[in-house]
């Protein structure tokens, strides 16, 4: 009938030609077939919110990516068996590319829910973090999940009773008794874990919440809490402290109230600004190291060394440690005079800028002091170290455009430095520290023996030019020009704090003796030099004079000899696999003190 009515329409047209009439036949027989196929096609209500009628195709879809009622595949909602596998027009037979696949995902990924899990419309979908399994293994309306035991909670401040019927063997025969999965490739979600698992799960990932940690974390954690277990510790009975807690019960127990430090505001950049310095008591922090039972033991001292009295117990022949020097018995007549009672305490310092972050922002310049009587041994572990204080980074936010003078910026250095060598000062006017040291009344007299760091460090300590060869006094000591630096006997002229104050009433005297004008935080503080002060105890370290001055010179002219610039380079890669060979084979070594070998760079490059 509808047939009849298509073709009177068409052919009243006189112009129609009607040589197209059986085309038009088959056309209109496959659109009445399609339009049979849609009417015939099945609705299915929405499997979510069970509303709606829908074609399972395109309609369902679009209605399944708005509908937040629960999670559920959708291609667990279709049924291709009896679908055609041939192409054809219907779009209910169409399938996503792996691209609309991957948008769709995102798409609903950055869409947020109420119940925090991630919508899976296919086989691509995201799986649940080991955290969100914990979370969801107490939530009933979360089925899909882990479920566990109903009355293990993470929250701190519920009381949780322990059930003492769980020992570590049940768990160990409860998990031995699993039956795994016949598909090896399929996930287990409806797993019942013990509460020990549980509590692991959720250490794991509180350890993995923190950054640049180590990975055995977890298991010293673990070995903490079983050592304290048998002895009786029941977490559920005793209350935890917090960190800040805990350190104020520890300060009360054992009178650490004096090794607490104290922040002084000290005035900066032309008293425009304060910087914040961390200072020890001085006192206490020497008083620790010898009231320190497990320190002050015979076997920790130097060598033929008497403590008491600070000399050498032999006849000295060589130098070996730091009482068998030359000026270590000036400075011990010098400041312990004839008084029986006194106790000489030298202390090797150590000031050098360090940074504890990538960049160098979070940077601070500690002083760190060690008694010179320990043995070398001793002096290399932290243990017998106390640190004095902490300057903090002066230059930071500063950038290369700041226009404050040199001399302005290392004043400020000095000024922080003040802070802790004051005390040093007040110690030797007061005549000394009285105290009982092993059971015998002593006096100590404490002096900086050394100090020891980099040259840059030093320059900046003693108040020299940072100039190398480009100043007219190189070196911070002595008055030698470049030139007679390498005078194998050269007549020095010592520089000492009042050559340094005669320079400094002349017009442009500090500069022509490389110095700049400062008030230098070591004036008046007891030290080993009688003469020269602190331009004579920050010696010059092996680092940078000869691992980095004349060692890389050597290289440099052993390189020219083999040829000049970039000439000759097979015979310069023949002497780079030698030293690689070499470095090799003096590896295999049975001195378990001998230095590591590097290759890291060739052996002409320096």
């Amino acid at each position: 009938m509808e047939r009849d009515k298509v073709f009177s329409f068409i052919f009243q047209f006189p112009a129609f030609p009607r040589s197209l009439s059986h085309n038009i036949h088959k056309l209109l027989k496959t659109i009445a077939t399609m339009y049979k196929h849609t009417n015939n096609k099945a609705r299915t209500p929405c499997p979510k919110c069970k509303k709606g009628s829908y074609l399972q195709g395109r309609s369902l879809t679009v209605h399944m990516n708005q509908c937040e009622v629960a999670d559920v595949k959708l291609s667990d909602t279709f049924d291709y068996v009896e679908q055609n596998k041939k192409r054809c027009n219907n779009d209910s037979h169409l399938t996503q590319t792996l691209h609309q696949r991957k948008k769709s995902i995102q798409k609903d990924m950055n869409t947020p829910h109420s119940d925090g899990t991630t919508k899976q419309f296919t086989h691509l979908y995201q799986k649940p973090s080991i955290h969100k399994l914990v979370q969801y293994s107490t939530n009933p309306d979360y089925s899909q999940y882990v479920q566990a035991e109903e009355e293990i909670e993470f929250n701190s401040s519920i009381n949780v009773q322990p059930d003492n019927n769980i020992t570590m063997n049940q768990d160990i025969q409860y998990l031995n008794n699993i039956v795994p999965f016949e598909n090896k490739y399929q996930m287990k979600y409806r797993v019942k874990l013990p509460p020990i698992i549980l509590y692991q799960i959720d250490l794991e990932h509180m350890i993995r919440s923190h950054r640049s940690l180590d990975l055995s974390l977890h298991d010293k954690i673990n070995a903490v809490v079983e050592r304290h277990s048998w002895y009786g510790m029941n977490m559920s009975e005793s209350a935890l402290y917090s960190r800040k807690a805990l350190l104020k019960v520890l300060t009360k127990v054992f009178n650490l109230h004096e090794s607490k430090p104290t922040i002084v505001r000290v005035p900066v950049s032309m008293n425009t600004s304060h910087a914040s310095v961390a200072v020890f008591n001085v006192k206490a922090r020497i008083l620790s190291i010898l009231h320190d039972e497990n320190l002050m033991q015979p076997q920790n001292f130097a060598k033929d060394y008497d403590i008491f009295t600070g000399k050498s117990t032999v006849e000295i022949t060589h130098y070996d440690e730091v009482h068998t020097g030359y000026q270590f018995e000036i400075a011990r007549s010098h400041w312990c005079k004839n008084d029986p009672d006194a106790f000489p305490v030298p202390l090797i310092a150590f000031y050098d800028k360090t940074h504890v972050d990538l960049f160098g922002s979070l940077s601070c310049s500690p002083f760190i002091v060690w008694p010179s009587f320990f043995n070398i041994n001793c002096r290399r572990k932290k243990e017998f170290s106390r640190v004095l204080g902490y300057v903090p980074n002066l230059g930071y936010g500063k950038g290369k455009s700041n226009r404050e003078p040199s001399h302005v910026k290392l004043q400020d250095e000095h000024n922080c430095l003040r802070q802790i060598t004051k005390q040093l000062i007040m110690i030797n006017k007061k005549g000394g520290i009285a105290t009982m040291v092993m059971g015998r009344k002593v006096n100590l007299k404490v002096w900086l023996h050394i100090i020891t760091g980099d040259n840059s460090g030093h320059n900046d300590l003693v108040g020299h030019f940072n100039g190398s060869g480009k100043t007219n006094h190189p070196y911070r000591d002595c008055t030698c020009s470049f030139e007679d630096l390498d005078d194998p006997d050269p007549m020095c002229v010592l520089v000492t704090p009042d050559y340094i104050e005669e320079a400094r009433a002349v017009p442009g005297g500090l500069q022509s003796i490389s110095k700049k004008d400062i008030k230098n935080c070591l004036r008046d503080v007891p030290m080993a030099d009688l003469l020269c002060s602190y331009l004579g105890i920050t010696p010059s370290e092996m680092l940078h004079v000869l691992g980095s001055g004349i060692l890389k010179y050597m290289f440099e002219v052993a390189c020219e000899i083999v040829g000049e610039n970039k000439s000759k380079s097979k015979e310069k890669d023949a002497l780079d696999t030698l030293h690689q060979m070499i470095c090799h084979v003096g590896r295999r070594q049975s001195e378990k003190d001998f230095p590591r070998t590097s290759v890291r760079n060739g052996l002409l490059d320096g």
